[in-house]
């Protein structure tokens, strides 16, 4: 009897459920349709701010999780379908033509409950799976290795060798460490970066990254550089905890991992910045002491962290102050007078030319250039397409220079390559380049360049972005900007800057300090000239001044290393034609009344400032409204 009650049971669930779920759509519609219209309405909330996360990270360079983008495009699908259903499913459609209408029409109904619920359990679903970890993440920049096929440089037998030989010890894994050498100019950078093209055609390395140390490292910056081209974000605000990230990061595939550090002027500590390195000392005694030419039997392998490549003006630095083998250092030249002619011919056009006059006249020009690559691939771009009395012209500023070093060298072919740019757009916004350091975000020169009115004919910010890629791409061309570590940055050759900023020196009317112990200011006189002062990462030792008269000044920035200093009340009475202000670690808990007199003001950035609670910026950017 209790098998028959159960059985019964069963047979009574199977038949009278999906009765009882058809009856539910023909008399619960009502409460089927408002459930449908409250689900509704949740996922439409949740998908506009889903949609604005995802729109504003794209606006900053990132990348939408794919199962974010399937969310997005099934709740396009679907929402088209609610809405056509909340349109069929009115009052007339639910009504029998019989009987005027007094009754409804049951299977209109039925049908229409029976869709309001399936409905309801697609949006449910939807909106469960709405619940995700990240929207976006940052994308590891692709690697901008140097042109070296556009400029003939792969032809050039001294450089073959080199990267030949660099390619073994990358190979060699008794070798965790190597070091390039050179003069400023010679093309270091460009040589490691075809090396670390070549290393990952060959599939030695799963991850290159690159970062520039610079003559005054900024161990933040260096650090975020590597998690750009890792693609990660650095969350810890110390050093010490950014450097911890990175080490964890690196670590799990720390044997397919090359990392270049270009331009060291001095000892790094590769801990700090979060570079795992060699686990115990006897290894890293081997890698010091015991050659490591491939084949050499008294090799050892060696445990512990990256292969790394580090860049230097210095063998000395290198040897001792980075502890590279010896063996390991591989020194870059300037080239041969035939080689320096070759490169120069090629990146002028000239190898598919027959003329004389212009060959005699390339011969003379590279001559000049002492060899140094940099130089030589500047001075051609400038005068590539010219005729030949721009050419000749050329020859006589270069013979008339009497350079004492590779310095004046180079910074005359940058001074000669500016002068030949085609337009004022281009002038400026190369000088701007130079003020802004190294690796700088495109971004943050548009800033600049609309806060200054450099480009002309925008009438918005995308056309602004468009317009200044244009600009870079041309500069880029002229070797007067190089490719960064990611397409969305762009640096610049050490000595290129500081001859760009010796021309807005002398020739813009600009203040420019960096890496110094400000203690004093100059006189009101000289002040009163300058259209520009920029104070970058400098110890201002005393307070600023009450008040300067600047009345010819459009740019000021200031990067303070002193969180604690403050802008005087009156600091800006005298600048009534500032356009740009731009300040990094200052105290504006008390805003300065002067600001008020900023009314000519176009781009304000504040980094790392404190701003006091209640505070309210009462004025707005002419810019932030027409984006």
């Amino acid at each position: 009897m209790e098998f028959l009650s159960i059985l019964v049971d069963k047979v009574l669930d199977i038949v009278l459920k999906p009765a009882q779920r058809e009856l539910g759509y023909l008399f619960c519609y009502k409460s089927q349709a408002n459930e449908l219209n409250k689900s509704a309405d949740d996922l439409q909330s949740k998908r506009e701010r889903v949609q604005k996360e995802a729109e504003e990270a794209e606006r900053n360079g990132r990348q939408i999780h794919t199962d974010v983008r399937d969310w997005l495009q099934e709740v396009e699908e679907i929402i088209p379908k609610t809405e056509e259903f909340q349109k069929d499913g009115g009052n007339a459609k639910t009504k029998c033509s019989s009987f005027n209408g007094l009754f409804p029409n049951m299977i209109v109904r039925h049908q229409l409950g029976r869709r309001a619920a399936k409905l309801t359990v697609d949006l449910n679903k939807l909106l469960n799976d709405s619940e995700f970890d990240g929207v976006s993440f940052r994308p590891s920049p692709a690697w901008t290795g140097a042109p070296f096929t556009e400029i003939g440089y792969e032809s050039l037998e001294s450089r073959i060798k080199i990267v030949e030989e660099i390619m073994k010890a990358l190979k060699n894994s008794s070798v965790r460490t190597i070091g390039i050498c050179g003069l400023g100019g010679v093309g270091k950078t460009t040589l490691v970066k075809e090396v670390a093209n070549k290393a990952r055609e060959m599939k030695l390395f799963n991850v290159v990254v690159i970062a520039t140390v610079t003559k005054n490292p900024q161990i933040k910056n260096i650090q975020g550089q590597i998690a750009d081209t890792l693609g990660m974000t650095l969350e810890e605000e110390t050093e010490t905890g950014r450097a911890g990230q990175l080490r964890e990061r690196l670590k799990k595939d720390k044997e397919n991992t090359l990392v270049i550090l270009d331009d060291i002027w001095d000892r790094v500590d590769l801990n700090k910045l979060g570079i795992p390195v060699q686990d115990d000392d006897s290894s890293q005694k081997t890698m010091r002491n015991e050659s490591v030419l491939p084949g050499n039997k008294s090799e050892k392998e060696m445990s512990g962290g990256c292969k790394i490549m580090l860049t230097s003006r210095s063998k000395e630095v290198l040897s001792s102050q980075m502890d590279v083998n010896e063996n390991s250092v591989f020194s870059v030249g300037v080239l041969e007078e035939k080689e320096a002619e070759t490169l120069f011919k090629k990146v002028t056009g000239l190898q598919d030319k027959n003329s004389e006059e212009f060959d005699s006249l390339a011969s003379k020009i590279a001559k000049k250039c002492a060899g140094l690559p940099v130089a030589i691939v500047t001075i051609g771009r400038a005068l590539k397409n010219k005729s030949s009395f721009v050419w000749n012209d050329a020859l006589r500023q270069l013979e008339r220079q009497e350079f004492t070093g590779v310095q004046e060298s180079l910074e005359f072919s940058t001074k000669l390559s500016y002068d030949h740019l085609e337009n004022e757009e281009l002038k400026a916004t190369f000088i701007l380049c130079a003020q802004m350091g190294h690796d700088c975000l495109i971004v943050d020169l548009l800033k600049y360049c609309i806060g200054l009115g450099i480009l002309e004919g925008v009438c918005s910010i995308g056309e602004a972005r468009g317009k200044l890629n244009v600009l870079i791409a041309s500069l880029k061309y002229s070797n007067l900007l190089l490719e960064s570590y990611s397409s969305d940055r762009f640096t610049m050759h050490d000595i290129v800057r500081d001859a760009a900023l010796s021309i807005a020196i002398k020739e813009h009317n600009a203040l420019i300090k960096r890496y110094i112990k400000l203690d004093d200011w100059l006189d009101e006189d000289k002040l009163e000239k300058y259209t520009t002062i920029s104070l970058h990462c400098c110890d201002i030792v005393d307070e600023l001044p009450a008040s300067i008269n600047c009345p010819r000044l459009q740019v000021l920035r200031i990067e303070n290393n002193d969180h604690s200093l403050r802008i005087p009340d009156k600091f800006f009475e005298g600048m009534t034609k500032l356009r740009v202000l731009a300040l990094t670690n200052i105290d504006l808990s008390h805003m300065p009344s002067s600001i008020k007199c900023l009314k000519t003001l176009r781009m304000l950035c504040l980094e790392q400032c404190m701003i006091g609670e209640g505070l309210c910026l009462d004025w707005r950017i002419e810019e932030i409204e027409n984006s």
